[in-house]
């Protein structure tokens, strides 16, 4: 853990609203309800992690679950043939990387790279998962995540433009109201060493 101060945590009934609030600082209100993070507690295909100071307050969070291509697809908007002909599966499993944020006067820390960590663990470790993707935002033309995503060996898949503005009841925290930001689309290979 990079900041000793904070304890990582499952998403919990109790931290359901503090767990909204985070998400609406960080990505726009309305990209989430109640009901879908309500889903994550309890949905093994999903998990949602929280960092938390010792007051109990979040200070970053990640979102990710597993999906299938044709989700996947939805999501990114783009054909991910290339990532299925990767995988050599007709039908893959994908971990979605949905969601990350991270308080302003958290940043820097190196949290990101903590909680991918995270993800990647779970994902090679208690799923079937193949790839692992992130439709990430890419507000000004810079993708906040990418110094991580490259540390983590992601490669960069495409970028599609505008990608949330269908999202009518999206407030972008950077667009200040419908979300005109474009998206770039990053994936991982998930190998695991099978020890006989």
């Amino acid at each position: 853990m990079p900041d000793t101060n904070l304890q990582l945590t499952s998403l919990s009934a109790e931290l359901l609203e503090p767990a909204l609030e985070i998400c609406e600082t960080c990505i726009g209100k309305n990209l989430y309800t109640k009901e879908i993070l309500l889903k994550a507690i309890t949905d093994p295909k999903q998990k949602f992690l929280l960092l938390v100071t010792s007051e109990n307050k979040p200070v970053a969070y990640f979102y990710f679950r597993l999906i299938e291509i044709e989700e996947a697809e939805k999501l990114a908007k783009i054909s991910l043939s290339k990532l299925k002909n990767l995988t050599g599966k007709e039908k893959p499993l994908f971990g979605n990387m949905q969601s990350i944020g991270i308080i302003p006067e958290y940043r820097n820390r190196r949290l990101s790279n903590y909680l991918v960590e995270q993800c990647l663990q779970w994902l090679i470790e208690k799923t079937e998962a193949d790839i692992v993707i992130g439709v990430c935002w890419k507000p000004g033309g810079k993708v906040p995540m990418e110094k991580t995503l490259k540390r983590y060996e992601f490669s960069h898949l495409a970028d599609v433009r505008r990608l949330w503005y269908d999202r009518v009841d999206l407030i972008c925290p950077v667009c200040r109201g419908r979300c005109e930001c474009d998206a770039a689309i990053y994936y991982k290979r998930l190998e695991r060493n099978v020890a006989q």
